[in-house]
């Protein structure tokens, strides 16, 4: 929201009182700013159009001491473009603080993401970029032939099912397929990848490219399927950490097929199959990708990381332990290779009224502790008041991040957090190291406040 500022002028005992213009979308986080003011200007936030969706009925920017106390805070919602946080408060160049964005939705959850360790030196502005937000599509019948009522086909357009631009689902008996391509993405979907394991019903690993638009009368055969390009892999594990969980471990490999679609970050599921330390773990690789990268995920270890996995893969000695006293984080970190650590705060114990998802990024290196800051007056409609009073927020789970390619915080923030680039553009990936008292805690730590 853009408020006006007002400037009251008392001379002897004549009140004169002026209403500022009406401001652009540039809006600030002080009452007042001239050439003379002794504010101190924080960060500047440039954001794009329709950050905010629908269903968000409150935003809310703030920036904190890191013992918690609040410097600035601000509303804000899809009219503003650039919000300069500025502070009263003395700061110098190098004193560290938080920056807190805070969105509530019509059902009073609140997502609120901070990324501590700041300095007006290290990151002077942040530039997000408006989420993709897709919508489903009309949906397309085709018939298919040479199926099993056994036989499954895997095809996936990115690492989740939410995210991908279509869904595929072949009916009960495997005679019809669906189809639907999803709507909110800038390029327009070309190619479909399908692929079938030995272990799903087809003789050998194969895959099938889908060149769209298909025919009305498109048939997916099962014959059709090729294998000549695939080349088989295989890897170990070992694992010198212990789980606290018993959770399935497990390995998936994306392509993508040429510069273009790497430029916008479009990439193919290609195979699948456990990461298991007890055993030799294979998969296909594609040849006709240019490129490749996987996640990894075993015990209290996950890792996204370009190219293929090593063949002995060696997870490291690394670990993080954590204690909630009082709106403080205590983090006990013993390991080397790190530099960007995570925190959730969540409530699991009670997940059928999600309140608050709360993410935190600080430097792993130099933090022992986080406090959790002060809510601004700005935030009262989010109902977490009371928890911050009452120190009743839990701790969801905490992680350690050993990013490729990045040396420090300091990197991690001007490579990725600043621009808000997708991740291998600014990395080569990461590894990461979890705890949680939670089994089905998430991992990893996902910083998507604007969705």
């Amino acid at each position: 929201m853009i408020i006006n500022s007002f400037r009251i002028i008392l001379i002897f005992t004549a009140i004169l009182l002026f209403s500022s213009c009406e401001k652009d979308s540039s809006i600030t986080g002080k009452e007042d700013s001239d050439e003379n003011s002794n504010n101190t200007e924080l960060i500047t936030i440039n954001l794009s159009d329709n950050m905010l969706n629908e269903y968000i009925i409150n935003a809310v920017v703030f920036a904190s001491r890191m013992d918690g106390s609040l410097l600035v805070s601000k509303q804000f919602n899809n009219s503003d473009k650039t919000i300069i946080l500025e502070t009263d408060k003395k700061l110098s160049l190098d004193e560290e603080f938080m920056l807190t964005f805070a969105l509530t939705d019509n059902g009073m959850a609140t997502g609120l993401l901070t990324y501590a360790n700041l300095t007006r030196e290290k990151l002077s502005s942040i530039n997000f970029k408006t989420p993709v937000r897709l919508t489903e599509g009309i949906e397309n019948n085709y018939s298919s032939i040479n199926f099993q009522p056994t036989d499954n086909i895997t095809s996936l357009g990115a690492e989740n099912s939410l995210d991908s631009p279509y869904s595929i689902l072949m009916d009960q008996n495997r005679e019809n397929l669906s189809l639907v391509i999803n709507e909110g993405f800038e390029a327009p979907l070309e190619t479909i990848y399908l692929f079938g394991q030995q272990n799903t019903g087809f003789d050998k690993d194969s895959y099938l490219f889908l060149n769209l638009p298909l025919m009305d009368n498109f048939t997916l055969d099962k014959d059709d399927f090729k294998f000549n390009e695939l080349e088989a892999k295989s890897f170990f594990v070992s694992n010198p950490n212990i789980s606290k969980f018993n959770r399935s471990s497990y390995f998936n490999l994306f392509g993508y097929l040429d510069e273009k679609d790497k430029a916008i970050n479009r990439f193919h599921k290609l195979s699948f199959t456990s990461a298991s330390i007890d055993n030799e773990n294979q998969y296909s690789m594609n040849t006709i990708f240019s490129s490749y990268w996987y996640n990894l995920y075993n015990g209290n270890y996950y890792a996204e990381r370009k190219g293929l996995p090593m063949q002995n893969y060696d997870i490291p000695e690394l670990a993080i332990d954590y204690t909630l006293v009082d709106n403080n984080i205590d983090i006990n970190i013993d390991g080397q290779e790190h530099e960007v650590g995570k925190i959730q705060l969540f409530n699991y114990e009670n997940q059928n009224t999600i309140v608050y998802v709360w993410n935190f990024n600080f430097d792993s290196k130099t933090t022992s502790t986080i406090t959790i800051p002060e809510l601004p007056n700005e935030m009262g409609v989010s109902m977490l008041q009371g928890y911050y009073d009452n120190s009743t927020f839990k701790v969801g789970s905490v992680e350690v991040y050993n990013f490729f390619g990045l040396n420090s915080y300091d990197d991690y923030l001007n490579n990725l957090v600043k621009d808000q680039k997708q991740l291998f553009d600014g990395s080569d990936g990461f590894e990461v190291i979890s705890n949680s008292d939670f089994e089905y805690y998430n991992t990893p730590i996902r910083d998507k406040v604007f969705q």
